[in-house]
């Protein structure tokens, strides 16, 4: 049993071993042919006529393994028979045992897979609907391209010297194709080899029946598919300027060394099911609070957020797929007062955001976020400050004397404080009262799928945010609040999918 562990090992080894770079090897070395294999030195061999070669030549491996291993315990039982040595004997069965077994479940899993689907020995692009494939051409001919070529100058004798310079993308309906992307690197070995100066990278978009030279050094290609696309030098009409990264659909708690703190631009590839946006933070993990923009959405390219604000050098990213009917993602957001404020009794003034407020994004501000009351026994003072004029439209409780109150319900003015005191010397309002969302955020309740981003500002002015899809039961130990600012600016509720 040891030894068909062996035996399998070895073959797994040797297969990763030798597949892990073929693109780049074929540049360098003649493979022998072997009978039975595609011949991957001529007619320029794609991705499958080089898998379909390493799994047939491991296939080979494992054979002359078992081959060897059963010679050796062969020989074995020749010497244990000639010496007397039962134990000698029987590990030298064992041998011949394992490497017996190990080649047939060797060629039964060969002929299974063959038996199910040939094409999984012999993997290929997946197709997609009315994608005819991507070709060189020369203009009247066309011979197959592989996804990525790693060295253009080096692309096979035969292309170069029939002038295959070019690329055109074949579809049988144009109405389905999705767009080629195509990065077109200035010098070989695509993102490694052009590591120091990677906006020199150009990225291109062509669509069914059109043609693309060749670039000088590298490419590597891509079907556009929906997602958000960072841009390392900004935008360029719908496109990035400089090099860009894949389609991304979910969220990032780090952008990666190619685009940590250096994304300028964001591209949005968008379906009529999928509306995507972005929230970037310049600070690494999203469980941590930090500058960030405002929220971005939309089709095409941005370097701007909603706000008008410039992409900050972001670490993180908030990825969102946008709900276009805002009534499905759930039943709304609540705000308290309190922590746990959901509790009955937590005694918490309440901020309901109904699904009807939340078409399509609603950002109100924090000191407009009025706590309601109605059922909820606190004192006054708790509940109503005494600013005049405030954005909640109750009762101005500040006072410079007794006809600034409610004289007719036995109100007075305590005109060292400024306050009304009510008849039973029962003080009616408080600077410090929690009459508004920016005056105590204690908890949020998310009845649904929402991105709740709670912003604040720093002593610079700086947008500062803290983002959250799940309940906050108590918002005194999340950082929402910036370093050096006081209070809240405001929220975002974003319906998603």
């Amino acid at each position: 049993m040891k030894n068909k562990y062996l035996i399998f090992s070895a073959f797994l080894i040797l297969f990763l071993f030798l597949s892990a770079d073929f693109a780049q090897a074929t540049l360098e070395i003649t493979y022998p042919p072997i009978p039975g294999l595609p011949d991957i030195n001529t007619n320029n061999p794609g991705i499958s006529e080089f898998v379909g070669y390493f799994f047939g030549l491991g296939i080979y491996i494992a054979g002359i393994l078992s081959l060897i291993s059963f010679t050796i315990g062969a020989i074995g039982i020749i010497g244990a028979s000639a010496t007397g040595d039962p134990s000698k004997r029987g590990d030298s069965m064992d041998r011949i045992k394992g490497a017996v077994l190990g080649l047939v479940l060797t060629l039964a899993s060969f002929i299974i897979i063959r038996t199910i689907n040939p094409t999984l020995i012999t993997p290929s692009l997946t197709p997609l609907p009315g994608v005819q494939g991507v070709f060189y051409t020369n203009g009247t001919e066309k011979k197959p391209i592989g996804i990525q070529v790693s060295d253009i100058a080096h692309r096979g004798e035969d292309l170069i010297k029939n002038n295959f310079n070019s690329i055109i993308y074949d579809c049988s309906d144009a109405t389905k194709a999705p767009a080629l992307l195509i990065w077109e690197f200035p010098l070989p070995n695509l993102e490694s080899g052009n590591s120091k100066d990677l906006n020199a990278t150009q990225v291109k978009k062509i669509t069914c029946g059109q043609t693309e030279p060749l670039p000088q050094g590298s490419l590597r290609m891509a079907f556009e598919t929906p997602g958000v696309y960072y841009c390392l030098g900004g935008c360029s009409g719908e496109m990035c300027s400089g090099y860009m990264s894949n389609a991304n659909t979910n969220n990032q708690d780090n952008l990666g060394e190619t685009f940590s703190q250096k994304v300028k631009g964001v591209r949005f590839v968008n379906t009529p099911g999928a509306d995507y946006g972005i929230i970037f933070h310049k600070v690494g993990g999203l469980k941590n609070g930090g500058e960030c923009n405002y929220p971005i959405t939309g089709n095409g390219c941005y370097s701007v957020d909603s706000a008008g604000n410039q992409i900050i050098e972001a670490s993180a990213a908030n990825i969102y797929v946008f709900n276009k009917t805002p009534a499905t993602s759930g039943n709304g957001v609540d705000f308290y007062s309190e922590p746990y404020g959901w509790d009955a009794g937590a005694n918490a003034g309440y901020y309901k955001v109904t699904t009807e407020m939340i078409d399509p994004i609603f950002g109100p501000r924090a000191d407009f976020m009025c706590f309601d009351y109605k059922n909820v026994n606190v004192p006054d003072a708790y509940k109503n400050k005494c600013t005049p004029n405030g954005n909640c439209g109750g009762e101005d409780l500040g006072c410079n004397n007794d006809f600034d109150c409610n004289v007719n319900q036995g109100e007075t003015c305590d005109t060292i404080h400024h306050q009304c005191i009510g008849e039973n010397s029962d003080v009616l309002c408080s600077n410090n009262a929690c009459e508004t969302f920016q005056d105590c955020p204690g908890s949020i309740k998310v009845k649904g799928n929402y991105l709740v981003a709670v912003y604040s500002k720093d002593t610079d002015n700086t947008t500062y945010c803290q983002t959250f899809t799940k309940d906050v039961v108590n918002l005194n130990t999340e950082p929402i609040l910036a370093s050096g600012g006081k209070q809240l600016e405001g929220a975002y509720i974003i319906p998603t999918k």
